[in-house]
């Protein structure tokens, strides 16, 4: 069975999926497989070259083609008008439409999708894959994979080529957006994932498990791969060095406060001395090793 996605007509063999089930096409708009609907074709146009055919003709008037059907037998419907195409033709006899099915490469897993309990199914394109739900189209990537799609080399991997055509960029510029705040279900274990504004200041809150992956609610992924394009990790890493140099200069005023406090402490009671197991150990010290562990445990942890 053809079908041609409802927003850039692009065709697809969907032969193997149920009516119902739901694919993204590559522009990513989302499709509903409908109920298989055929009609008798009127000989209108050659199914080989896709001239328009006289009225009782027996051949083609451009490239001679037969128009008759008894040795070529019947094929899928037309993705557009649902004509009845004649087996192996290239164009449609009823509305002229050029047949260029791609294959959707998709098999089922048995997980199931953490926003809408839809099954979750495997897309294998050229030189990578994710895990897309036929359902709301969100999308599910392991760790690795979403640290080559969000890499800063261009072209990093097959799936970033694949979410970042401008088409799919636009339609998920445009998309609206999921508001449900809802702790989600990692489809890997099943424990509740965390919730996390992806590089702090994308604005994109997405789903992760620690050693698992990534879920993205549907045009999330596209959103990211657009905030990353624009330079988007670079301005965020700036920002939080920026904000470690103003905690480091808050801790070492801190320090310096509480020295001079030291100070005038010991000039009062005859001297103070702050020490420990390893000896004495300055107040600036002290301080400062706590405000740098904290930021390190921050950094890396």
């Amino acid at each position: 069975m053809l079908i041609a996605c409802h927003a850039c007509a692009r065709q697809y063999d969907v032969g193997h999926l149920d009516p119902g089930k739901k694919i993204r096409c590559a522009c990513g708009e989302l499709n509903v497989i409908p109920q298989p609907q055929v009609r008798e074709a009127p000989m209108q146009r050659c199914a080989s070259c896709g001239g328009e055919l006289e009225v009782g003709a027996k051949h083609c008037g451009y490239c001679e083609a037969a128009v008759t059907i008894e040795d070529r037998g019947w094929g899928e419907s037309c993705p557009q008008c649902y004509a009845r195409l004649i087996k192996d033709a290239r164009f449609c006899s009823a509305c002229g439409t050029q047949i260029q099915a791609q294959t959707v490469r998709k098999s089922t897993t048995s997980q199931s999708c953490p926003r809408c309990e839809g099954d979750l199914v495997t897309c294998e394109i050229h030189g990578g894959h994710f895990t897309e739900c036929t359902g709301c189209g969100g999308v599910w990537l392991e760790e690795g994979s979403f640290e080559q799609v969000t890499s800063q080399h261009e072209h990093s991997s097959a799936v970033t080529t694949y979410f970042t055509t401008p088409d799919r960029i636009t339609a998920a510029l445009s998309a609206k957006r999921v508001n449900e705040t809802k702790y989600l279900k990692c489809p890997a274990c099943g424990d509740l994932m965390n919730r996390k504004n992806f590089a702090r200041c994308s604005g994109v809150i997405i789903d992760w498990c620690r050693g698992h992956g990534y879920w993205f609610d549907a045009h999330e992924l596209e959103r990211i791969l657009e905030f990353v394009a624009k330079g988007g990790l670079e301005k965020a890493r700036s920002k939080q060095i920026e904000q470690h140099k103003q905690e480091v200069r808050k801790a070492e005023s801190a320090a310096r406060r509480a020295r001079q406090q030291a100070t005038r402490a010991r000039g009062r009671h005859g001297g103070i001395t702050i020490g420990g197991m390893g000896g004495p150990v300055s107040t600036q010290d002290s301080l400062l090793g706590a405000v740098f562990g904290g930021l390190l445990a921050g950094w890396f942890g």
